[in-house]
């Protein structure tokens, strides 16, 4: 087993929060930053895309113009907690994967499958016990 770990601190000073993930800093809320939902999606499209391209790479298979989009969708009024009932995380992630149209369909299928299978961040989204703790 092998544990992650990433810190998050807030700078006060520029009203922004920041990652520290392995010695690369990324700033997860701010002024012009990306928002954390939005990093969240970028992450499973970023697990995606990288397990795709090293299968391929296994299969010595050429997957040109592959792409991951993602979409969610949030309602506000769960995290302002307006609406009972209401998650405050995403109801519904899409996730379209596209290549050129020279990749082999099925091919591309089973690339897809596969790696849907052993992406870690789609597994995490799908089920992971959280243990918050207070310092």
């Amino acid at each position: 087993m092998k544990t992650i770990k990433t810190v998050v601190s807030w700078n006060e000073n520029q009203q922004q929060a920041i990652a520290d993930m392995n010695g690369n800093s990324v700033v997860v809320y701010g002024k012009n930053s990306a928002s954390p939902m939005e990093l969240l999606l970028g992450s499973l499209g970023g697990c995606m895309v990288s397990i795709i391209a090293m299968l391929a790479e296994k299969k010595r298979m050429f997957v040109p113009g592959l792409q991951v989009e993602l979409e969610g969708d949030i309602d506000p009024a769960g995290m302002a907690k307006r609406g009972q009932g209401i998650r405050p995380g995403f109801q519904q992630i899409r996730m379209k994967i596209t290549a050129d149209e020279s990749v082999d369909r099925d091919s591309f299928q089973q690339l897809v499958q596969m790696a849907g299978a052993i992406c870690p961040v789609k597994d995490t989204l799908q089920g992971v016990q959280l243990i918050e703790e207070l310092d």
